[in-house]
């Protein structure tokens, strides 16, 4: 058999007439929904129309928010301790403060960020360091400060391409 044949013959071919039953179930799928006669709508009361707005999230967080302050203006916590007196350190010079500071840099975290063309530079690596910075101070009472100051740094380092 050659191919204008087998087309010829593909040609021929008809599909057959879908049984009455098939014809009714699709027509009753697509048939439209039944319309409900216009009927009395039950009126909600505020408490049903607003819980599902508000959630019940609210309702509890309102809760909370009364029994804290209910807690709070009868006086259940119970009295309240004095607050602690704080005395001003006494004023230290720039030269003391040189004299007794130490500064320790910590790198914690390095990342590299990819590739920037800087033009006339050339191409440059984006490296990112974070980093803690740590001050000591030491007074004349031997008092100890210590402050720890958080870095971020942005360095671009110079990249050859070969």
């Amino acid at each position: 058999m050659n191919d204008p044949d087998f087309e010829n013959q593909l040609r021929s071919i008809q599909p057959s007439r879908p049984t009455r039953s098939l014809e009714e179930r699709i027509a009753r799928d697509l048939a439209p929904a039944p319309v409900v006669s216009a009927g009395v709508i039950p009126k909600k009361s505020l408490l049903e129309s607003l819980l599902p707005a508000f959630g019940w999230a609210g309702v509890g967080a309102a809760t909370a928010v009364v029994v804290m302050l209910s807690l709070n203006l009868t006086g259940a916590i119970g009295p309240q301790p004095p607050a602690p007196q704080i005395n001003p350190a006494p004023a230290v010079t720039k030269a003391e403060s040189a004299e007794n500071a130490t500064v320790r840099s910590e790198v914690v975290d390095a990342s590299e960020e990819g590739f920037v063309d800087n033009g006339a530079q050339g191409v440059s690596r984006v490296v990112r360091y974070n980093s803690i910075e740590r001050r000591k101070w030491t007074d004349a009472s031997g008092a100890i400060t210590l402050v720890e100051i958080p870095r971020e740094d942005v360095v671009l380092v110079p990249a050859s391409v070969q």
